[in-house]
């Protein structure tokens, strides 16, 4: 019998919690209405979170691809849990670049696959 390999959703938890500290820290930036510079030292905790969780795209996208529908519904009420905004047009934005930085993501890996075809065989 073959083992099967799991992968589980730590690196998932761990992209969530990113996300909803860099929206948090959006949403108190804003609070007086503008971004300035003096804002930006706020976010060098999250921007570092951003790479830590950037490093394996592969792993992370294996994560994704593997999910069960229970291991769904987990990360569906971890993310209720963590990312709730007071401003819902703030959320609605940060969701928004959420899933075009998933997209991008996505459209890299693609990409990168697409140009390994043309790449010379030894």
């Amino acid at each position: 019998m073959a083992e099967v390999a799991i992968i589980g959703i730590e690196r998932i938890k761990k992209a969530i919690a990113v996300a909803a500290g860099f929206g948090k820290q959006i949403e108190a930036a804003l609070a007086d209405g503008k971004f300035t510079l003096s804002d930006a030292p706020a976010f060098v905790d999250d921007i570092i979170g951003l790479v830590t969780v950037a490093k394996e795209p592969k792993a992370l996208l294996a994560e994704v691809k593997d999910l069960s529908a229970e291991e769904t519904e987990e990360l569906k009420q971890v993310f209720e849990e963590q990312f709730d905004l007071e401003n819902d047009d703030t959320e609605k934005v940060v969701e928004q670049g959420i899933i075009l930085i998933c997209q991008t993501g996505e459209l890299v890996s693609n990409f990168i696959a697409y140009g390994q075809q043309f790449r010379k065989k030894d």
